[in-house]
């Protein structure tokens, strides 16, 4: 009898490994998700490593087609995001394909005339030569990077083809936080 109560629970052990590891039974890795690559500047005229990311759209390896670009002044997860959202548009015909250029400010300081001489000396030239482009560049910027594309759409026009300032940040302007915007609240429609 003591022998039985060793196997049941011999058995037992047994079962509850190979349950334990059978949601790995048909799995296997079958490759990586890469969405870009990421190069260091470390600019003249800037305190601090700035790194750049490039996202290709997927078709860019197959053809030999030319791409204009989306510039991103990204401070967190913008890269991710406008890398996905300009694939998925260009899947569903909405928008051509685009190269996103991801510049991290996270790590710098310095002033917006001396980022607009880092993005006509290096950046630039870097992205040309090394990607097929069209002379077509849009700036994004969001929340405080909004002044900044708005700063250089004020200053060097020329520079971008199109401008985007999403959510302006006006708390930022203003030195105040949402919390203290009560004043600006939209009005409510009931009587």
């Amino acid at each position: 009898m003591r022998n039985a109560g060793g196997w049941i629970r011999l058995l037992c052990l047994s079962i509850l490994s190979l349950c334990l590891q059978a949601p790995g039974f048909g799995q296997e890795k079958s490759g990586d998700i890469a969405i870009g690559s990421t190069y260091a500047f470390s600019p003249k005229n800037i305190a601090g490593r700035i790194d750049i990311s490039v996202h290709l759209p997927g078709e860019y390896e197959k053809s030999q087609e030319r791409y204009p670009v989306l510039y991103l002044l990204d401070v967190e997860k913008d890269f991710i995001f406008g890398s996905a959202v300009a694939d998925f548009l260009a899947a569903n015909d909405r928008i051509p394909g685009l190269i996103v250029v991801s510049i991290f400010l996270g790590n710098v300081s310095g002033a917006p005339p001396q980022l607009i001489a880092f993005l006509e000396n290096e950046v630039f030239p870097f992205i040309e030569a090394n990607y097929r482009i069209q002379p077509c560049r849009v700036l994004y910027g969001h929340s405080a990077r909004s002044f900044v594309a708005l700063f250089v759409l004020l200053n060097r026009p020329d520079l971008f083809y199109g401008y985007i300032g999403a959510g302006l940040g006006l708390p930022h302007l203003l030195g105040r936080r949402p919390s203290t915007w009560s004043s600006f609240r939209r009005p409510s429609l009931r009587r």
